[in-house]
């Protein structure tokens, strides 16, 4: 029974979450239209005050809803353990929103950097690109993120992706014949810059991993 009672007071704290923050978008004065946690930008609002009440409206019903459906947990009929699944999902939503994934070709990447000396990079084969966030803050989370490496690997046409790790804030994607690459060769030159040029709490890993579309897995490439 305590068991049950724990989850169920988790629970009516999400639920009461979602019903403050329905509260707060509701009395905004604010001129800019509130989100979903979508990973979605908002389209065009004309009645920016009214969309925010009715937005507001929708998450105070879905949190009074949502803790309704949490007391069959004081009877036993739901597992506690269904919180964690749900928790997952709203963490992974929150952080797509906030650190949404950007992909930028090493090309793309070298002109930002040259921009104040006006330097130009001429373009290169589109064979390396950098994953990260628009923070650029702990971005390598991003391969993580469900649909990015499937997505870039359709845009690009092709079966596969390495992915390199470069340190906690980012990852490159090679785009390479999986079957031609010298994968010890590459783990050894992680290895190396790691140990030369990357802090030890910012370190990832020394392996590089293999994106494969048709079984839509990231492993450590062999």
């Amino acid at each position: 029974m305590e068991g049950r009672l724990i989850a169920f007071v988790i629970w009516v704290i999400i639920g009461v979450l979602f019903i403050v923050m329905g509260i707060y978008d509701f009395n905004s004065k604010k001129a800019k239209p509130f989100g979903f946690w979508a990973n979605a930008e908002v389209a065009p609002i004309e009645d920016v005050k009214g969309y925010n009440r009715a937005l507001g409206i929708l998450w105070c019903v879905y949190g009074i809803l949502f803790t309704l459906i949490g007391f069959p947990l004081l009877d036993g009929l739901n597992s506690g353990l269904i919180i964690i699944p749900i928790l997952g999902a709203m963490l992974i939503s929150i952080a797509k929103e906030c650190y949404a994934p950007d992909i930028k070709s090493m090309t793309e990447t070298l002109n930002d950097m040259m921009k104040e000396s006006q330097d130009i990079v001429e373009d290169i084969p589109e064979t390396l690109f950098i994953l990260s966030n628009e923070t650029r803050q702990f971005g390598a989370i991003c391969m993580l993120y469900p649909e990015v490496l499937k997505k870039f690997c359709v845009e690009k046409m092709i079966d596969g992706v390495f992915v390199i790790p470069s340190s906690i804030h980012e990852v490159l994607l090679m785009i390479a014949d999986k079957n031609k690459v010298d994968v010890g060769y590459i783990r050894q030159m992680i290895k190396e810059v790691n140990y030369e040029n990357v802090s030890e709490v910012e370190r990832l890993s020394d392996s590089p991993y293999y994106y494969d579309v048709a079984t839509d897995t990231l492993r450590i490439a062999e």
